[in-house]
């Protein structure tokens, strides 16, 4: 995957950073802007217990396959109580069912979650990690536009 800029969204109340990749395009409108944001809430509505009370951020990736929307939800809790860094769940979802058979993430989504670790612990402080700019990804991951199109 290769990534558009990060956005900040809040879905369920809770932070939110998403990650568009470059196949996202064919299964969300870059011209819709907010479509990402608005199927993210779809979700969480639709999946009641899916942001439990201690959930203190997700990290999203959207991105397309055979031209279903996929959502790949990574759900960050205990970020300072836990000793080795946050507890993380993930949920992959295709349109709004959850996919188990697809995998939990590729590659480069590794990379970016990584980079987002690092730079959150560098950080410091939550508020400004989750609020801040987002960590740079190696070149060959990032595309340096905006998600939607002006």
């Amino acid at each position: 995957m290769v990534f558009y800029n990060p956005m900040t969204a809040e879905v369920g109340s809770k932070p939110t950073l998403v990650y568009p990749s470059k196949s996202a395009e064919k299964a969300f409108d870059r011209r819709d802007r907010g479509c990402v944001e608005r199927h993210l809430q779809g979700l969480a509505d639709l999946h009641k217990g899916l942001i439990t009370p201690d959930t203190e951020y997700l990290l999203t990736i959207a991105w397309e396959n055979s031209g279903d929307r996929m959502v790949d939800l990574w759900i960050y809790s205990k970020v300072d109580s836990y000793g080795f860094g946050p507890l993380i769940d993930q949920k992959t979802f295709r349109e709004n069912v959850r996919d188990n058979g697809i995998g939990v993430a590729c590659g480069n989504s590794v990379v970016l979650l990584g980079r987002e670790e690092e730079h959150r612990v560098a950080r410091g402080d939550l508020k400004k990690y989750l609020h801040g700019e987002r960590p740079e990804l190696p070149a060959r991951l990032r595309l340096n536009e905006n998600f939607y199109l002006e």
